[in-house]
């Protein structure tokens, strides 16, 4: 999928946000800069996270937690992430087992730390704003999921 310009990404980040369900995981994977996190702010509005919340990358706290009217979106950020042992430290297997949606940035990093059912969305450069998507289901949560957006 090509996104031509921030408007359609948002767009197409509000669009998967309002079609999260209880379990879902999102792997966001791309080089520095290509919008993994522009592209979560979106997604967050689209899941219900209130407009006035900060919608950061938790680059250094590793963990963001928004509440919205459907209960909490997690937000995680594994760049700085040294090991599986950090990721057990934040207390990674009670958010799986809370069933809040959840958006990892850096997945490629930590894979194996999560069920494999998830939605791994590679976000590529192609020049300025414009983005490819490059989209895998790995079970039959992520793949209904990808079957409502597409």
């Amino acid at each position: 999928m090509e996104l031509s310009d921030e408007r359609a990404t948002d767009k197409f980040g509000r669009v998967l946000g309002s079609h999260l369900r209880a379990g879902s995981i999102l792997g966001l994977v791309g080089d520095l800069g290509a919008g993994k996190t522009a592209l979560t702010r979106s997604i967050a509005l689209g899941a219900g996270v209130p407009r006035t919340t900060v919608v950061n990358s938790p680059t250094f706290t590793i963990m963001n937690i928004y509440d919205r009217p459907r209960g909490r979106l997690l937000h995680l950020d594994l760049y700085r992430v040294a090991d599986a042992e950090e990721l057990e430290g934040i207390g990674l297997p009670d958010l799986l087992a809370s069933g809040a949606p959840l958006v990892v940035e850096w997945f490629d990093r930590f894979p194996h730390a999560f069920p494999p059912d998830a939605l791994v969305i590679e976000i590529g450069i192609r020049e300025g704003t414009n983005r490819t998507l490059r989209m895998k289901a790995g079970g039959p949560l992520s793949a209904a999921l990808l079957s409502r957006i597409s």
